[in-house]
């Protein structure tokens, strides 16, 4: 649930950033990493497969997803700063 409410957030994250934000993610590597998190969301937990012998695939698994945000967040840096030149300021 978390890795499709993540793609669901960088969507709506795109359509208000505008073009730079959807440029960015359309290029590699934020378009492949979003493809694979697509595909974890879809995934599900059968009851047979809570042993432990699955305990190192969901440790990589939560490996992968905290560096896909990392990877996300910088790679989407340039669409979150702070353009000072277009915000109103109290004075």
């Amino acid at each position: 649930m978390w890795a499709g409410g993540f793609v669901s957030g960088i969507g709506e994250a795109a359509a208000l950033r505008g073009p730079k934000a959807r440029e960015l993610i359309e290029a590699e590597p934020l378009r492949e990493l979003l493809t694979d998190l697509a595909e974890i969301s879809r995934a599900s937990i059968q009851d047979d497969a809570l042993d432990e012998s699955n305990e190192s695939a969901y440790a990589e698994l939560v490996e992968f997803l905290r560096v896909a945000a990392q990877l996300a967040y910088d790679t989407l840096l340039p669409t979150r700063e702070l353009d000072l030149t277009q915000t109103d300021q109290v004075h």
